[in-house]
């Protein structure tokens, strides 16, 4: 009797989720940042040391970015990886020494990624919020990253300029002579 009441309650619990319609896809986000990224250092305006000769590689899968910096050389500045969700949601990350979060959403004209992140503040500093503005140019070959930093009242502005590298067609053989 218990194991036939047991069944009766596992179909009761599971039904409902086996008949419920599976989740309809997201839409296809509206920009696509994937590839590969040299910053383009001419073009930009206040380059911090950490980011001269970056090149970013960014794979992109819906609304999820992983942007990870190309093999660095020795001696070159640390970047580290990251990955957003493009979702408007709030996500606790690390940020510099603490716990801060990020939000990044699609603009209302689909035309930009906008994100906006707090950060703890150093010892005897108020909050940093940072927010940026990312676009694709209409070709897709430059990304541009506008970001404004508020710390302590006083705010500081980047814009960095990337251009896409070409895709590197895949290595083919080089065909064998034939033997006659």
């Amino acid at each position: 009797m218990k194991r036939a009441l047991r069944a009766v309650l596992w179909l009761a619990v599971s039904l409902p989720v086996a008949a419920a319609p599976s989740p309809t896809p997201s839409p296809k986000p509206p920009l696509d940042f994937s590839g590969t990224w040299e910053l383009d250092e001419k073009a930009s305006i206040n380059v911090s040391a950490k980011m001269r000769g970056a090149v970013l590689i960014v794979e992109q899968h819906g609304d999820r970015i992983r942007i990870s910096p190309e093999k660095q050389a020795p001696g070159q500045l640390y970047l580290a990886a990251d990955e957003l969700v493009v979702d408007g949601r709030p996500y606790e990350k690390s940020v510099g020494t603490g716990k801060g979060e990020t939000t990044a959403r699609w603009s209302a004209d689909g035309q930009a990624m906008e994100l906006h992140v707090t950060a703890p503040a150093p010892e005897g500093h108020t909050q940093a919020v940072q927010t940026s503005r990312w676009t694709l140019s209409r070709d897709g070959s430059t990304w541009i990253r506008e970001t404004r930093t508020i710390l302590d009242g006083k705010g500081a502005a980047n814009r960095l300029v990337f251009r896409r590298r070409a895709a590197q067609p895949p290595a083919t053989p080089s065909p064998k002579p034939v033997k006659k």
